[in-house]
Formats: C-alpha cells, structure tokens, sequence
C-alpha cells in the first residue's frame, strides 16, 4: 500500500500527498536522487529519497530548539508558528506547551500524546485557522487555551477538512452570541478517539464543542469520543448544524447544556449508533431538529433534563435504551408538508422506562414494534394514538395497543440500568420477564442480527432492546 493521501492538493499541477506513514519514505537510494520534487522541494529530506513524485518533509519542534535551525532530526526548531512558516507536510511537537495563533491552508501536527503535548494561543485569538478547501490533521496532543480566550480553538473555512485523532480540547470558548466554542467549521469535522471538554466559563452562542452554519460541505463525523460539560446560551450543547450530516459512534455526551438541543441541536440528517447521552438539561429537548431526519440505534439516554429527550419530525429508532428522563421521552411532533401533516417516528425492539411521558405524538404517525413501555403510576405513558406493528408490552394501558402479540397491563420484570455488556448501559429483562422469547416469529429488523449491546439474537427472540442469554 503507498500510502497515498486521499485528497488531491493543487499547486502549479495537481499531485497526491504521501502520507506519514508511507513506505515509500526514504526507501529510494541516494545515488537516485533527483534535485527537487514534483513541487520543487528539494530531495533528500531524509535518510534517503521517498519513492515517487513527491518527497515528504517534516520538521521538529521542541522546547530545546531554535527557530534559525533547520527543523531536521536532531536540529530542531522552537516555535510552532516557525514551523507552520516552512509549510512541511509534517510537524512533530516535541513534549511541552507551545502557542500559536495562525491561518494555513494545511497542517499536519502530531504530539508525544495528551498528557505531554499542549498547544495553547499565543494571545487571546483563535488557535488554528484553516483557509478555503485546506486542511489541518492533528494527533496525540491537548489544545488547550490560556488567558481570557475568545475566538474558538479551531476555525475550518468553506470546504476545508479538520481532522482531530486521540486529540483533547478543553475549556475552548466563545462570545454568548458566536458560534463553536472548540471548532467553528463550514466543511467537514471528524473526530477520532478525542474529547472536548467544557469547563467553568468555556461556552458559545450555538455549538458550545462543534458548531457548523449553512454550507453545502458540511459533515460532522464523531467517533469514539467523548463531549463533555459543554454549554450554549441559544441552541446545541455540544453540537450545532443547520445542514449536512452528523454521525455519531460510540461517543458519550455528558453534561451539556443548551435551551434547545441541550446535547444536539442539527436540522438535517443524523446518523446515531453505539453512543450515550446522559445528564444532559434543556428548557426544550436534548436531542433536537426541528426539520431533521434522525436514525439512531444501539445507543442509551438516560438521567436526562428537558421538556423531551428526543424530537424530530422524521425518527427511526432500534434498539435503544431511555430510561429515567424528565419530560417526554420521544416525541413525535406536528409537522406538516404543505397541508398535510407528515411527521413520521418508527420504534422497534427499544426500551423506555421512566415516570414521565414516554411516547408522545399530535398529527403524525409513530408505529411501535417489539419494545417495551415501562411507565410510572401517575403519568400516561403515551400521548396520542400509537400504530403498534405488534409484540409490545406495556405495564400499565394508556398506550393502547391493538397488534398481535401485544401484552398491557403487564409488568415486564427489568432488571436495573446497568452495564450488562456492550458499549452503552441497558436494562436486561429479569429470568422470568414475560418479555423473554416473546417475539413469536418477529421482532424486528433485529431478529436476525444482535440486540444493543451486540449480542446475537436467536427466534423466537425477547422483546426489548436485550437479548437475554440463558445461564
């Protein structure tokens, strides 16, 4: 494998950027050499010349540099800011703190890790700036901003790509009446393995971590992360977008507050799998779009704040766990195209437990298949008419439900929300749960595949977001 970068990068021609990890580094002999590069970078740059049109440079940067140096092994600069002038396809920061304030069309920084790499701004601006269509990779470091900082951490102009991989920000902010508190961006995000942290004054107008304003380029992609105590004074805790896709898999948002949206406020599509929203507060909603299409799945909220937890005129939801949220649970609410009410929420092998309203729906339709509805004693556990697809059970009768195999009046015997396996938190059925193979021949588009935590399913299988395993 080449090892090729997967964007083509323009100059006087077009050509493709190796990357770091290319074995065509250095692996041609010096006695091959030519003079320069396809872009008139001069060769060698290492031990020997990298196969190919394109000779990689990198340079280093450590506390013990100096910027007259030439950035070679051995010889390293001292400043960040010296580095990003020489525009090297690679720049390895040494362990310590250095500051920056700077607008590049590309960057690609890597760290000694989290706990030993810090940048920080220089003054009170943004960090990093991306320019139009550029790009910027950054890995195993913490940006972390100092003094009275405004401005966000990181900046992505129209078409631009950010790439942020085993990468902390913390504490990054903005103005009550700006947006993105860490990244502002109007291209493409994706978050690897990293976290961004709020922190005691850290916040923004909209998208206290990530926000994202009308832009035909827009893709937030968060994977395996974690946002967390993130706050907005307007809408979108954690994450803001008008358009284009958000994706989340495996991340954790804790903590996060907005009027609207308290963890995610995003009017267009949404892709959720394997995440937990937890202790979230909102006035409104915690997830929230109100145009937005939402597919979620394998993924737990819970101990949640708000008028309701999710809200979207277009839902698909499969096995996921809410369970003791404040508010509605899911609400489907009215929308209509043209004169037509239109909003449409399907839930299929899921399980909602709390004392509040858990399914709520006005002019739409909500079809409930092979879940479960674990209402408390004093609130009807659904608002409106629910289109059950059959085999769900209720413990009380207030959603009324008419489909084969259907149970009311039937307590489903869970057991407490805990860790039974899998990435996020579920409520397994008790041995004797009338839930347990109780599916008959369907139970979802799951039947065939696993439950929430990844456990294979076998027919006739439980109803609920878990598959009980025989001992």
């Amino acid at each position: 494998v080449p090892g090729l970068d997967d964007s083509t990068v323009y100059g006087p021609v077009a050509y493709n950027r190796i990357s770091y990890d290319s074995p065509a580094i250095d692996n041609a002999p010096l006695d091959s050499c030519p003079a320069i590069d396809q872009r008139g970078r001069p060769r060698p740059s290492g031990h020997g010349c990298d196969i190919g049109s394109f000779e990689f440079q990198f340079v280093g940067v450590g506390k013990d540099g100096d910027d007259e140096n030439t950035g070679l092994p051995g010889d390293p600069l001292l400043t960040l800011g010296a580095a990003l002038d020489t525009h090297p396809d690679l720049i390895v920061l040494g362990e310590g703190a250095f500051e920056v304030e700077y607008e590049t069309d590309f960057a690609n920084i890597v760290g000694q890790g989290r706990e030993l790499t810090t940048i920080s701004n220089a003054g009170e601006g943004r960090i990093l700036t991306i320019s139009p269509e550029g790009g910027l990779f950054l890995s195993d470091l913490r940006v972390e901003p100092s003094g009275n900082h405004e401005g966000g951490c990181i900046r992505g102009q129209e078409g631009s790509r950010v790439t942020l991989e085993n990468v902390d920000l913390i504490g990054c902010r903005v103005s009550d009446n700006d947006y993105g508190g860490a990244i502002l961006t109007q291209g493409s995000v994706l978050l690897q393995s990293s976290s961004i942290v709020g922190g005691e004054g850290a916040e923004a107008g909209w998208g206290g971590g990530i926000a994202a304003p009308e832009s035909d380029h827009i893709s937030i992609d968060i994977r395996d992360s974690e946002l967390l105590e993130l706050d907005a004074v307007h809408q979108g805790g954690a994450v803001w977008s008008t358009s284009g896709y958000v994706r989340l898999s495996g991340t954790e948002v804790r903590e996060c507050s907005a009027p609207d949206g308290g963890a995610i406020w995003h009017d267009a599509h949404w892709i959720v799998r394997n995440s937990t929203f937890a202790d979230n507060l909102a006035t409104g909603s915690i997830i929230d779009g109100s145009e937005a299409d939402i597919v979620i799945s394998e993924s737990s909220l819970y101990d949640n704040q708000a008028a309701s937890t999710l809200r979207a005129p277009t839902m698909w939801i499969y096995q996921c766990t809410f369970s003791n949220n404040s508010g509605v649970g899911v609400q489907c609410p009215d929308y209509s195209c043209g004169a037509i009410p239109c909003a449409f929420c399907h839930i299929e092998s899921t399980t909602l437990v709390g004392d509040d309203t858990l399914l709520s729906v006005s002019t739409g339709e909500l079809r409930l298949l092979a879940s479960i509805v674990n209402g408390g004693e004093d609130t009807p556990a659904c608002e409106g008419e629910i289109n059950s697809l059959g085999n769900n059970i209720e413990n009380r009768d207030s959603c009324n439900l008419q489909g084969d195999g259907d149970m009311s009046d039937t307590d489903p015997l869970l057991l407490t929300l805990q860790d039974n396996g899998g990435p996020t938190l579920t409520h397994e059925p008790a041995s004797e749960s009338p839930a347990i193979d109780a599916a008959e021949e369907d139970c979802g588009s799951s039947a065939s595949g696993a439950d929430q935590r990844g456990v294979l399913r076998s027919l006739p299988c439980d109803i609920g977001a878990v598959e009980r395993v025989a001992e």
